[in-house]
């Protein structure tokens, strides 16, 4: 045999080798549910004792400093490139296709920090600029990219200059003082969310040598009154913290302490910036805090924050400030556990002195609300739709006169609505966008009751009237109807025509609401490929009860309805087995994953990214993360009745020795909320229960956490990877 042919022979080999699926070796260990001496994992009365032991084979998976665990990960990494190398050019076409299909007419938002301020700020392509207020009109909002940047702007942080080097990094949260001499921003270098504070000196334009007594930052405030910020911090099991720094003084103060691990915390200043409200959160109940700011001469931080009212269980609240009252957005006394509008002097804020502020209406879920000069702004949900609602202040408030509502109109029955502030105090803008309207922009005249467009989004060749959307009640479980929404491009049909490749994506957890976005979809639908959307129980589309009925004891419901979409799809001709592709993102995960391993049959392809798979494992361990918080949301497997709801659904538990359909997992190394060995040990069971002869990927970012991101691709890295291996798996 030649020397040469010798080479390529071997080249083969070598390519044979590479080309064959990571096994992960089966180690035996035992996992103990339940008690733990030392270690708090819920009411002890509740919990199963003496423990229970599962075994678990590939738990050794979890130990991020081994290097067996490291030396699997890049085997399964180097697999994932070898498959989808040959999807390279479709990867390159998406991403000129995203790239070609921008706004043409960019508008960018005007920012001003502070009412009293002068001062304009805005951000484009991540870095914060600054322009001088006589540059632009007097209440201007939006304004045309070009015309901005043809005036005098001063760059004031320069984040891609920040993240050039780095394999990670997120900046966010920058903020000016309250005399806009210094800039803040938090930043995170690894991907885990523990965030660093900076700060900069805006006139000398100098990092200044400042650091605080901790890291584990969550989240942070500036002082409207003086050069001092709030900012909380969040260990594991550990109490969460507020503290206060001066940035004169160099003075760090503790304010307040949540001992209660099961508690996060968060803050945020009052839209009149007179008051500091932290809220310690559980799933199921809220303690509101305030603390107004005063004179810096007269102030005693020590004993200046009050808690709003004595803590009752099942009671979440918010609060916002107008003149002699606060006004409450809480689910008090409502049977739809549907969040109201309440009211309560500031005199004595005990929940016994609360009142309805209107006439509460138990259908309307209302999500949030800020107040501007005298009027109170909301964000409402009723029967699954999206409203905006509106209440003149004027008139005193009095506990024996509701106020009313008055409720805008907007088309369509598949639409995203948002609430946000504007420049001029009497005004606020709304955006609007469905599957084939990009963002439209109004702005609402509060003074003169009028609305608006500001501005309207236009998308390079990209045309509404070829795209079709649907809206279609299926009927699950208990003749409970779950809505299916759907988008496709009517240049292959009517949706009735033929079976069509459908990529069905569902969230359902945690009450929130999908969003209806098209950018980030339109080439799937114009390869063919129909959008839909199922909304779940568990979700929030149609209140706290949609939620309630799809969480913790009833986290079956959210599978069962997400199968029966899948089932309607197949049965109405819409699609096939063969051609119906299911993804979902960190709990949406959970969601696909239960769906593929109980009826792995329905699908021919399961896309996720950061995907909760193992949830007897992670939330039987306190230790990690979020878990304590969680079991609200989904149980607590170290209670025998909650483990036994959870093995009927949990993925990692239940992968059997049948066929399934393709997967494809993308996961963060150092995800803090869900654990990277969640999706490796999913993936290494998988490949050694499977009798399939499917294509099983798991591409671990090993510089990325939850939110994962690639700064090369600009944050649309994700998408391409899943939509170029969805391509290919359809052949298209």
């Amino acid at each position: 045999m030649k020397f040469k042919e010798l080479i390529i022979l071997k080249k083969l080999y070598e390519l044979k080798i590479s080309m064959e699926e990571p096994q992960a070796p089966r180690i035996e260990e035992k996992i103990k549910i339940g008690y733990h001496d030392n270690e708090y994992r819920g009411k002890e009365e509740l919990l199963i004792n003496p423990p229970i032991e599962m075994t678990d084979y590939y738990n050794w998976l979890s130990n991020d400093k081994d290097p067996a665990v490291l030396k699997y990960l890049n085997e399964e990494n180097e697999y994932f490139n070898n498959i989808m190398d040959g999807t390279k050019y479709t990867q390159y076409k998406l991403q000129f296709e995203y790239n070609f299909r921008c706004i043409i007419n960019e508008k960018i938002k005007l920012i001003k920090f502070y009412p009293s301020s002068e001062l304009i700020y805005f951000i484009y392509n991540k870095n914060l600029y600054r322009i001088e207020s006589s540059d632009v009109k007097k209440n201007d909002v939006y304004i045309d990219k070009k015309i901005l940047f043809e005036k005098n702007i001063s760059l004031l942080l320069d984040v891609n200059e920040i993240s050039k080097d780095k394999k990670f990094c997120n900046v966010k949260s920058i903020f000016p003082n309250y005399n806009e001499t210094i800039l803040s921003y938090a930043i995170d270098t690894i991907g885990n969310e523990n965030y660093d504070i900076k700060f900069k000196d805006i006139q000398n334009n100098k990092i200044l040598e400042i650091k605080l007594l901790h890291n584990y930052i969550r989240n942070f405030v500036w002082s409207p009154i003086e050069n001092a910020i709030f900012y909380i911090i969040y260990k594991t099991n550990e109490p969460r913290q507020l503290w206060y720094f001066n940035i004169d003084t160099k003075k760090s103060k503790l304010l307040f302490e949540e001992k209660n691990i099961k508690n996060s915390v968060v803050m945020r200043i009052s839209d009149d910036k007179t008051y500091l409200f932290v809220t310690s959160i559980t799933r199921n109940t809220t303690k509101c805090y305030y603390y107004k700011f005063v004179n810096k001469k007269k102030i005693n931080r020590s004993n200046n924050i009050r808690i709003f009212t004595k803590n009752k269980l099942g009671l979440k609240y918010n609060i916002t400030n107008y003149k002699n009252h606060f006004i409450i957005l809480t689910n008090r006394d409502s049977k739809e556990k549907n969040f109201k509008l309440m009211c309560v002097s500031k005199n004595n804020t005990n929940i016994k002195y609360w009142f309805d502020l209107i006439n509460n209406d138990e259908n309307i879920n209302i999500r949030c609300l800020f107040c501007i000069k005298d009027y109170l702004i909301l964000l409402i949900h009723k029967n699954g739709l999206g409203n905006v609602g509106i209440i003149n202040l004027k008139e005193k408030i009095k506990k024996n006169k509701k106020k009313e509502i008055k409720y805008l109109k907007f088309p369509g029955l598949i639409y995203d609505l948002d609430i946000n502030y504007h420049r001029d105090d009497k005004k606020f803008i709304i955006e609007y966008s469905s599957y084939n309207i990009p963002k439209i922009y109004y702005e609402y005249d509060l003074e003169e009751d009028t609305m608006e467009v500001i501005y309207e989004e236009k998308i390079n060749d990209f045309n509404p009237k070829f795209y079709e959307t649907k809206l279609i009640n299926v009927t699950s479980d208990n003749n409970v109807n779950i809505p299916l929404s759907i988008v496709y491009n009517k240049k292959f049909g009517k949706l009735e025509d033929k079976p069509r490749p459908f990529l069905l994506s569902a969230y359902g957890a945690y009450g929130y609401i999908n969003d209806y976005h098209i950018l980030d979809k339109i080439s799937l639908l114009n390869r063919s490929i129909v959008f839909a959307q199922a909304h779940v129980r568990g979700g929030g589309e149609f209140g706290e009860m949609w939620h309630e009925n799809g969480k913790k004891n009833n986290k079956i419901n959210s599978i069962i309805d997400f199968i029966a979409c899948s089932e309607y799809l197949i049965e109405n001709n819409y699609t096939k087995p063969e051609l119906l592709a299911i993804c979902g993102s960190s709990a949406g995960g959970l969601l696909v994953y239960s769906s593929m391993i109980l009826r792995p049959e329905l699908y021919k392809v399961v896309i996720s990214r950061v995907p909760f798979i193992d949830p007897i494992n992670t939330l039987c361990n306190p230790k990690i993360p979020g878990t304590v918080i969680d079991w609200d949301e989904y149980g607590n497997p170290n209670i025998k009745k909650d483990l036994m709801i959870m093995k009927q659904y949990a993925p990692y538990n239940n992968i059997q020795n049948v066929d399934y359909p393709h997967t494809l997992i993308m996961a963060g190394f150092h995800d803090n909320r869900v654990p990277y060995w969640e999706a490796a040990k999913f993936m290494a069971k998988l490949r050694h229960m499977k009798t399939d002869n499917n294509i099983h990927l798991l591409h671990m970012d090993m510089n990325a956490g939850h939110y994962l991101s690639n700064i090369k691709y600009d944050g649309v890295y994700c998408d391409i990877i899943m939509y170029s291996f969805l391509l290919k798996i359809f052949n298209l």
